[in-house]
């Protein structure tokens, strides 16, 4: 079996640094600050276990935080486009 895009990119250690970088970017960015409710490393976290199984890793998000459906719902509402 060919390896998952999660195997290819470096798995859990490299998903949670791109979380990370990405966090670190969203948070310095005045324009972007506004658009999270709070500003810490949870949000890096949530996004590593998120992405890691999107891209085929372990199910931790699933398991964790209840998946996508639950992902779904906490931003629903928050009228992104």
């Amino acid at each position: 079996m060919p390896p998952t895009l999660y195997e290819r990119i470096g798995g859990e250690d490299a998903v949670h640094r791109l979380a990370e970088a990405f966090y670190r970017r969203v948070f310095a960015d005045d324009l972007l600050r506004p658009l999270f409710r709070e500003t810490g490393d949870e949000h890096a976290h949530r996004l590593g276990l998120w992405l890691s199984e999107l891209l085929g890793g372990p199910a931790a998000h699933t398991e964790e935080r209840g998946g996508f459906a639950v992902m779904a719902g906490a931003h629903s509402g928050l009228r992104i486009t």
